[in-house]
């Protein structure tokens, strides 16, 4: 009985025992379904993730399929397509310190009062063509007349210079260099052209030129206009403005005070600035803004008295600016005698000199240039008297001068010099008095002596 009841307790023990193992399995298998099932959600999800990402940016294979599906671009608004700018930043200029000459101008009643400065005209784009020079109350309108006649005709075309100019070409016999044919293939000189662009600027220069008496009945003097071109010798250094710039705005200047008979003295500064200021847009890569020119003239006149006097300027000149200039012919010169850097130095200063020198404003610039190498040449050489070691053969073919055309300009010239020492005008020999023009004007200072003598020289 005892075994039966302990037979029957031990087989409880196993039944219960086998039915929690039966359990366990069961549940075994429940949770591995579970895993199961969660990792193909999972993966569904995963999927559908891919899918959705797919539709929103394609992989690079599927550019062109989804390019194909996409919209027309006809349907595409062109905003779409338009490049976001950034704004230009504001362009601040920075006034320099200098020390102006209003003060030396204002004892020459040469400085405009503000309050006598001429109505500003409207700034609307209608009423400046609308409006005309003879509209204005300050200045004398410059007479248009039209062309009609033959002779007014030919007149208005005297700037029209025939395109089959030629320049001399070197004798095969010659003892010179060609300097021509060696730089003909130089893509800086240019050889191959230079003989006849200093022919077609040779005959372009007599167009340009002033008269000799040009100041003749006018109110403006020879001191009046030394002393604003004084000024602009130092409104070019002060902005380093270019040597074209300074020659440009002078010529510039000068054209005007011939052809505009009714300028006063208290405008006269004012053309000059506004010469400068047209000057350095035609030539600088970056020209000074306008600012500049008259903060330099101590706020002598407004900015739209500049613009004014500018339209004044463009129509007595009819926008002609191309002018040639002596800085042009020096430096051909310079090249085909081989000068040294202080000949061309000592040249330079010589033709700022004389654009302070009224007599001088009538002078072809070609024809300075060349007196202004063999003044320089003779200075350094220490030739009392020009002759033909100084001016060879080479120079007189490509300069086109002679050494007796040359030496009444040497001598002129050598004065200038002597002259330059006690003149109140330094504008120019304190320009050259800095290390970056190798000090010209102070050893200029100690050839007292032989300039002297150069300046006695005679025509033969």
């Amino acid at each position: 009985m005892a075994l039966q009841l302990r037979n029957g307790h031990t087989l409880n023990r196993i039944n219960k025992a086998s039915q929690e193992n039966l359990n366990a399995r069961a549940g075994k298998s429940v949770a591995t379904t579970g895993v199961k099932q969660g990792l193909v959600d999972v993966t569904k999800k995963a999927n559908a993730g891919l899918q959705m990402r797919s539709d929103k940016r394609a992989a690079l294979g599927e550019i062109s399929r989804n390019v194909a599906n996409a919209a027309p671009v006809s349907n595409i608004k062109k905003e779409a397509f338009t490049k976001p700018v950034a704004p230009a930043p504001v362009k601040t200029t920075t006034n320099p310190v200098v020390r102006t000459t209003k003060t030396v101008l204002a004892r020459q009643g040469l400085v405009a009062k503000t309050s006598t400065l001429p109505k500003v005209l409207s700034t609307s784009t209608s009423s400046v063509r609308q409006s005309s020079i003879a509209a204005r109350p300050s200045y004398a309108a410059v007479p248009k007349k039209e062309l009609k006649t033959t002779s007014q005709k030919k007149e208005k075309n005297a700037f029209a210079i025939p395109y089959n100019i030629r320049g001399p070409q070197v004798p095969t016999d010659a003892d010179f260099r060609d300097f021509d044919k060696e730089m003909a293939n130089n893509q800086l000189f240019m050889g191959i052209y230079c003989p006849d662009m200093f022919a077609y600027l040779r005959e372009l220069e007599s167009k340009f030129i002033v008269k000799d008496d040009f100041l003749e009945g006018l109110i403006v003097t020879s001191k009046m206009r030394a002393m604003v071109v004084d000024w602009l010798v130092e409104v070019q250094q002060q902005y380093n403005l270019l040597l074209e710039t300074l020659h440009l705005a002078i010529g510039i200047f000068d054209r005007f005070l011939e052809k505009y008979r009714s300028i006063t003295k208290n405008k006269l500064q004012l053309a000059g600035v506004t010469s400068m200021w047209i000057a350095a847009k035609y030539e600088e890569l970056f020209a000074p803004e306008i600012e500049n020119f008259v903060f330099i003239a101590d706020n002598a006149f407004t900015k739209k008295a500049i613009l004014e006097m500018e339209c004044v300027i463009h129509e007595a000149l009819d926008f002609c600016y191309g002018m040639p200039l002596a800085i042009h012919f020096l430096r051909r010169y310079s090249h085909v005698s081989e000068a040294e850097a202080k000949h061309h130095v000592i040249s330079k200063y010589l033709l700022e000199l004389s654009r302070l020198e009224y007599a001088f404003c009538s002078v072809k610039p070609s024809l300075v240039a060349a007196a202004a190498l063999g003044t320089a040449m003779c200075i350094v050489e220490g030739k009392e008297s020009p002759d033909s070691s100084i001016w060879s053969q080479a120079l007189v073919f490509y300069t086109t001068y002679t050494l007796k055309d040359v030496k009444p300009y040497i001598a002129s010239l050598a004065n200038l010099v002597l002259k330059a020492k006690n003149s109140k005008l330094q504008g120019v020999p304190k320009k050259y008095a800095s290390s970056k023009q190798m000090k010209i004007s102070t050893y200029l200072s100690n050839k007292t002596e032989l300039l002297m003598s150069l300046s006695e020289v005679q025509d033969d």
